[in-house]
């Protein structure tokens, strides 16, 4: 995983409202903690486009097994 705007936790703290700032500005922070990424800072319009996507793929997936049922019926 490539981290590109990584910061640590307690950086993070610290400069919480750069934080936020720059999430809304569509850029992503990544928080280390221990030397491990621990979380994800990102903006809501970045967050609602991901959970769009996701019940999008979520939509087609339940679609392609309708169909793939309804074939597996139709050869029965």
């Amino acid at each position: 995983m490539r981290l590109l705007n990584a910061m640590s936790a307690s950086e993070a703290k610290t400069k919480f409202y750069d934080v936020l700032t720059q999430a809304t500005q569509g850029k992503i922070i990544h928080v280390i903690r221990h030397s491990r990424p621990e979380a994800v800072v990102i903006g809501i319009d970045k967050y609602q486009d991901l959970v769009d996507r996701v019940e999008e793929l979520e939509q087609t997936v339940a679609a392609l097994k309708t169909k793939q049922t309804v074939e597996e019926a139709a050869q029965v």
